[in-house]
């Protein structure tokens, strides 16, 4: 019986690994234009580091007209020190592919355990962004539930929420990412003032995850059980 409990969490494990690996990286889905992030849906998402990025979504949320369109930038992806960052254009402001559009409402899931989580309002002018990260999904607001983390970053601005610690110059409101809950709904409210004057073409997103060792020494221990189970059962 334990033989085959062990059998049946190592398949886990290695199925787990390999649907990861079917899904693209998210660096090497990106042109030199960018990429809007909506196409990366048909590939299941994205990966970096350890961590799965998808279901994507934007929607105009001013009374403007023009194309509502978020990309993930040119290396704008990357994973360091356990640190993953993400860069994106949200094409607000005069002459961008915004139009006219001042609001714009951003959502995706990531997966794979998060401890943290940080964004970067630095290249705006006249622009906020409020971002709410929870444990539950929802269709219209993309995220609704159990916060794990609220905050306001206004131009030059940043925030950062680790753990229960918040910091950072922007308007921190709820942090609990100490739980490092699997998987975590983001939704994003970003805007500007006046198309004409202002702008956003660039913020960058980072999520933290639990050191990689974790997850290599379930995957020992699991095969270890396994040796075990064999030979208990000589």
């Amino acid at each position: 019986m334990r033989k085959n409990w062990v059998s049946v969490a190592f398949v886990a494990l290695f199925g787990m690994a390999i649907s990861a690996s079917a899904v693209p990286t998210c660096d090497s889905l990106v042109t030199a234009a960018g990429i809007n992030v909506l196409t990366i849906n048909g590939s299941g998402g994205c990966t970096e580091g350890n961590l799965l990025f998808s279901n994507f979504a934007v929607s105009n949320a001013s009374a403007g007209v023009g194309t509502a369109e978020i990309d993930l930038t040119q290396n704008g992806a990357s994973f360091l020190n356990s640190v993953v960052s993400l860069n994106f254009n949200p094409n607000l402001g005069f002459g961008t592919s915004g139009g006219t559009i001042t609001d714009l409402h951003f959502s995706f899931t990531v997966t794979g355990g998060v401890i943290g989580a940080g964004l970067d309002n630095g290249s705006s002018i006249n622009s906020s962004i409020n971002e709410v990260n929870c444990l539950t999904s929802s269709s219209t607001t993309g995220c609704v539930g159990t916060q794990v983390w609220n905050t306001i970053d206004f131009s030059g601005q940043n925030t950062q929420c680790l753990g229960n610690t918040a910091s950072g110059s922007g308007t921190n409101g709820t942090c609990a990412y100490a739980s490092a809950p699997s998987t975590v709904y983001v939704f994003k409210d970003i805007s500007i003032a006046d198309p004409t004057s202002s702008h956003n073409t660039s913020f960058t997103e980072t999520f933290v995850t639990p050191e990689p060792m974790t997850m290599s020494l379930m995957g020992l221990g699991l095969v270890g059980l396994g040796f075990l189970g064999r030979r208990v059962r000589k």
